[in-house]
């Protein structure tokens, strides 16, 4: 999972490895960009919040670039811890 993942660049990078991808947010412009810019088929771009993730999903959660832009990303950091799988990074 790509969480502010904007233009799309880490996102593509993780999909080009093999990874199944949710790219996500919360700027529906950036991800119209990126889905046009990096269309692989086993990446997912939604403008969801995070609280509306089931726990246990995913492996690895990226946040690159991202919390500077957010007002309380302690918030966005326990809703990560949240939906991050027990094995996960």
């Amino acid at each position: 999972m790509d969480i502010g993942c904007g233009h799309g660049s880490l996102a593509n990078c993780m999909a080009e490895a093999g990874a199944e991808v949710l790219a996500t947010d919360i700027d529906g412009d950036r991800l119209k960009i990126a889905q046009d810019k990096n269309g692989h088929s086993n990446i997912n771009y939604k403008n969801i919040h995070l609280n509306e993730i089931p726990p246990n999903q995913y492996d690895l959660i990226t946040i690159f670039d991202v919390l500077e832009h957010v007002e309380n990303f302690q918030e966005m950091l326990w809703e990560a811890k949240r939906i991050i799988s027990r094995e996960g990074t």
